[in-house]
């Protein structure tokens, strides 16, 4: 299983107000239970999972020093893999490797904005 959290930097695609984000032109797909992929080195799809939510359906948290929407990362039942690249929506992904995925304990902290 693979978790983490997205950071989404609120601005003119991203509006941010206690508690909840709501996306703007080019983020709709950055949203509570937006998907989550999990792809190999050969940009096959190996898992698939979602930005998780809060009780109340919003994000797990909006953080207003800093105006970012937090949402946890929940992708289960990832198989063993030399490289896992990671996106969100229609993000490009970030890449790990295998070993690096272990060296953070299977979880990650991804950033929009």
């Amino acid at each position: 299983m693979i978790t983490g959290t997205l950071d989404v930097k609120a601005s003119s695609a991203m509006k941010a107000s206690n508690p909840t984000c709501v996306a703007q032109a080019g983020l709709e797909d950055v949203k509570p239970g937006g998907s989550v992929i999990v792809a190999d080195g050969a940009g096959v799809q190996i898992a698939k999972g979602s930005l998780a939510v809060d009780t109340d359906n919003s994000p797990i948290g909006w953080f207003q020093d800093t105006n970012t929407c937090r949402y946890a990362i929940n992708v289960p039942n990832v198989p063993k893999s030399d490289t896992y690249n990671i996106s969100v929506g229609t993000r490009k992904p970030a890449s790990y490797s295998y070993a690096e995925m272990q060296g953070l304990d299977w979880k990650v902290v991804l950033y929009l904005g």
